[in-house]
């Protein structure tokens, strides 16, 4: 794989295809991951991926969570992505919710992971992975254990969580290829550019240097951010950048403008 991949996260939103088209036309993504946010139906998930593959030639991954679903139904899922053509996964655990239906069949995003590939081989599986720990793991050295046995199933890469220190990315994926851990791993970026957003910088103790006036200040603030950041990521030759849009197609188009000149010769996986 190349060093210079550029990937996004994007909602199944039917009433967005025409932005959908629009904007994954012009950025050319290496590759779409298709979110399963709980709103989602499996329904409109299938037709987005279906249309982004088909239609833009453009290759998806599939969000899959493991807590929520039985064995009988992953499988259902899994046909139904097979009769469309459709064979690359990102594995989940999964997020909890208000009114989640808890199964126990799976308990760990390792254990979908060696399902999937213990049904069908041929499916390319993601993964996750934590620069600051998951939140349910005792520390960071267990949670990079745990990320062996999840790479050791079956994942072929690795999508990590947004992490606004760059050194603690660095850090860990020297602390993962240590252990043996070579997959590629696409660095997660979401642009902050909502107020509630913003104490996930204060949770890294970075400042902005006081308030904003007006919406707009926000955003450029968020823009610029995140474009120091995959800039820095780049330099320091990450296997690849995974942008979270949240469906906000302006602000990561503005992003995509000013770091597009790093994927002039960007490669599908």
């Amino acid at each position: 794989m190349s060093n210079k991949m550029f990937s996004i996260e994007i909602s199944a939103e039917l009433n967005q295809i025409q932005l959908i088209k629009h904007y994954l036309k012009k950025w050319r993504p290496s590759f779409v991951s298709i979110n399963n946010l709980s709103e989602t139906r499996f329904e409109d998930i299938v037709q987005i991926t279906n249309y982004i593959k088909k239609d833009l030639k453009i290759p998806v991954l599939v969000h899959m969570s493991a807590i929520s679903k039985t064995k009988d139904e992953i499988i259902t899922e899994l046909k139904t992505l097979e009769s469309y053509g459709i064979h690359r996964i990102l594995a989940l655990q999964g997020n909890l919710y208000h009114g989640i239906n808890i199964k126990n069949d799976f308990h760990y995003a390792s254990d979908l992971v060696k399902f999937i590939n213990d049904y069908d081989k041929s499916i390319e599986i993601f993964g996750t992975c934590y620069p600051e720990k998951h939140p349910e793991a005792k520390d960071l050295k267990s949670d990079i254990e745990h990320l062996k046995i999840k790479v050791n199933a079956g994942a072929i890469g690795l999508i990590s969580q947004i992490c606004f220190d760059n050194e603690k990315v660095y850090q860990f994926i020297q602390k993962i290829r240590k252990q043996d851990i070579n997959v590629p791993v696409f660095s997660g970026i979401m642009p902050v550019t909502k107020d509630y957003q913003l104490h996930w910088l204060d949770h890294n103790m970075i400042s902005t240097h006081g308030k904003f006036d007006n919406v707009n200040e926000l955003d450029q603030y968020g823009v610029n951010f995140s474009v120091n950041q995959i800039n820095d990521l780049l330099k320091h030759n990450v296997d690849g950048i995974h942008l979270y849009t949240m469906n906000d197609w302006q602000t990561t188009d503005a992003i995509y403008d000013k770091i597009k000149h790093n994927f002039q010769k960007k490669e599908s996986f």
